[in-house]
Formats: structure tokens, sequence, C-alpha cells
């Protein structure tokens, strides 16, 4: 299902906010800074009115989060930079930049780090995602939990942990690794959200569980 824009769409953005929303009820996600704007997985969406991406990224290649023929139109129409795997990136016939866990980019005041990304997909990765002066996010993606997600809490203090997996255990155990300000997902079922919420309560206190309906914006700064 598409989900159409609204017009009212507000995409203005603060120094030192970070304000996303889901484009559709699974993996696109919309992040937007006072200097860029980034969609990460898009697939089957339409972009609100006046927002033009950036940058995209391509986290794997499964269907969910590839959808080479929306890409191939984005980047015929605006051009706009693909970011992703070397395995996605040899399936697309406009060549993207290729990244590897450990790369780093700019996309205007964003810096994105590529992560080890544990799922049953060749090459995926999850992102950590910070601006100056504003809060961190970090984006598993279908990502397993592991040890060393404890160290990216270390290193970068994720404020802000993105989850667009279906599995609550999941969740809960990444979120435990990271300890984030706020878990951010998309709005689904209510006894589902009420489960979730309830879990991450329990183990995992600090952090405020946010569910958001498609385009609903969610913002927070430090």
């Amino acid at each position: 299902m598409v989900i159409l824009a609204p017009r009212s769409f507000e995409t203005s953005v603060s120094p030192g906010e970070i304000a996303l929303a889901w484009l559709n009820s699974h993996s696109s996600i919309l992040l937007m800074t006072s200097g860029a704007t980034l969609v990460i997985d898009p697939v089957n969406v339409t972009l609100p009115e006046h927002v033009r991406p950036d940058a995209v990224v391509v986290t794997h290649s499964h269907i969910d989060h590839f959808d080479r023929t929306l890409l191939d139109q984005w980047q015929e129409e605006m051009d706009v930079p693909v970011l992703t795997s070397a395995f996605v990136a040899e399936r697309m016939p406009k060549q993207p930049k290729v990244l590897r866990v450990g790369d780093r980019v700019s996309v205007g005041d964003m810096d994105l780090l590529a992560e080890r990304c544990d799922h049953h997909a060749t090459e995926p990765l999850s992102l950590v995602i910070s601006a100056k002066g504003a809060p961190t996010v970090f984006h598993p993606a279908d990502s397993d939990p592991f040890a060393d997600m404890a160290r990216l809490r270390d290193e970068y203090e994720p404020q802000v942990m993105l989850f667009t997996g279906p599995s609550i255990r999941k969740a809960v155990e990444i979120a435990g690794l990271i300890r984030p300000r706020v878990l951010v997902s998309c709005d689904c079922d209510d006894d589902w959200e009420e489960d979730f919420s309830r879990q991450i309560n329990d183990e995992v206190p600090q952090t405020e569980v946010r569910f958001l309906r498609p385009l609903e914006v969610f913002r927070i700064h430090v």
C-alpha cells in the first residue's frame, strides 16, 4: 500500500534537532536535520511534497528494504545519490556509492557510519547517524542483537534507536545494549504495541517508546 503524503507535511528542522517519520508501515524511514534529508530503505513510497532527499541508504537486498524500480526512478528524476552495499550496488544500473562496515560518509550536515548487521542477507548494514549538536541515531535495520553493540553505546551514545523488525524480543535486547533515550517504531497493532512497551519498561526502563503513524513526524533535540 502506498501512503499518500499530506500537503501539510512540515519539513523545517531547527539546528540541533532530528526529525523523523516512517514513509510506509514497515521499513522506509525519512530523517531530516537542518542541513540534510536522508531516506532509508524506500519501498513502494511517495515522498511528501517539497521533500527531496540528499541521499538514500539501502541497508540490504531483501524486497521489503530494496525497491530497485523506485530507486531507478528517483535517480533518473532527482539524481539522488544511493549509498548501499556492494551486493546491492551490483543490482542497480546506475552505480551507487558502496558502503562497507566501518565506512563513513557525509550527507549535508549528517555523518553516516556503516556498522555491522547480523541478518540473513548478503552484506547487510546497520547505521549510526549523527549531526553536530543533534541527537545521535542508531538504526540496526533487521539485525539480531550481538554483544559488540554495547561498543556503539560507549563510543557514540545514541539517544534514538529506530526499529523496523517484527520481533519484540530482538528490540528489547538491542535496546538493552544501546540504552537509547527513546526507541521509535512504526504504529502497528495495539496489542503488539502494549506488549512491546511493557517489555521495554520492564527491562530497559530508561528508554521511552514511541510509535509513529506513517508520515507522523517525531522531533527530538539534545
